[in-house]
C-alpha cells in the first residue's frame, strides 16, 4: 500500500495505504492495491479497491476499530504545532485508548 502527503508531495513514501489521485488511480487498481489514503488540505480520505474500482470509505479495514480518519490529520496538524515526537507519541496514546484496546 501507499501514501501520499498532497499538502507536501516531497514528504510521500511507502507507508502501509496508499492514495487516490486521479492520474494514478488507474495505476493503483491495476496493480491491485488494495487501500489508498490520501491526506490533503487536513483531511484524510480512505479509499478501498472493490471489483476492480476505488471506493471510498469512512474507515480502513487495517484498523476497523480506530477512527483513523480524524487521528491523522489532527496528528498531522498537531506536529506542527509541537513537533513529531510529541504528535506520535499522542497518535500511539489515542490508539490505546481506541475500543479495540478497551479488554487489555
Amino acid at each position: 500500500m501507499y501514501f501520499i502527503h498532497l499538502d507536501r508531495p516531497h514528504l510521500s513514501k511507502p507507508r502501509t495505504s496508499g492514495v487516490k489521485i486521479s492520474r494514478l488511480d488507474k495505476a493503483y487498481e491495476a496493480i491491485g492495491v488494495p487501500e489508498l489514503w490520501v491526506y490533503d488540505s487536513g483531511r484524510l480520505k480512505i479509499y478501498l479497491l472493490r471489483n476492480g474500482k476505488y471506493l471510498e470509505s469512512q474507515t480502513s479495514p487495517n484498523f476497523p476499530e480506530i477512527p483513523i480518519a480524524q487521528i491523522i490529520p489532527n496528528a498531522i496538524a498537531h506536529a506542527w504545532e509541537v513537533g513529531s515526537l510529541q504528535a506520535l507519541e499522542e497518535v500511539e496514546s489515542a490508539i490505546v485508548k481506541s475500543p479495540v484496546h478497551d479488554d487489555k
